[in-house]
């Protein structure tokens, strides 16, 4: 919809959801998940996550060491976290 409707590139979203992936893919180490999250924040805009607790655990755990996070809301077994982009980048 987004390539026919509002035009997107094809290849762009692809890529966009491989880095989304990359991130939140269990499988992927840290070198990958750091990656992928250097990339969304290169944009130098304020990241939200809404993560569900059990099914996001480790990456919560591995976020919490690799960011200063801020927790914006916690019930139901979710958290809204905003990560602000470093001013070093």
């Amino acid at each position: 919809m987004l390539t026919l409707v509002k035009g997107y590139s094809k290849v762009m979203l692809e890529q966009r959801r491989s880095i989304v992936s990359g991130l939140f893919n269990a499988e992927n180490d840290g070198i990958q998940r750091a990656q992928s999250l250097n990339q969304i924040l290169e944009f130098n805009r304020p990241l939200v996550l809404v993560l569900d607790k059990r099914r996001h655990a480790s990456f919560m755990d591995w976020l919490m060491k690799q960011r200063k996070v801020t927790l914006l809301y916690k019930e139901n077994g979710f958290v809204l976290w905003l990560i602000e982009p470093r001013a070093n980048g």
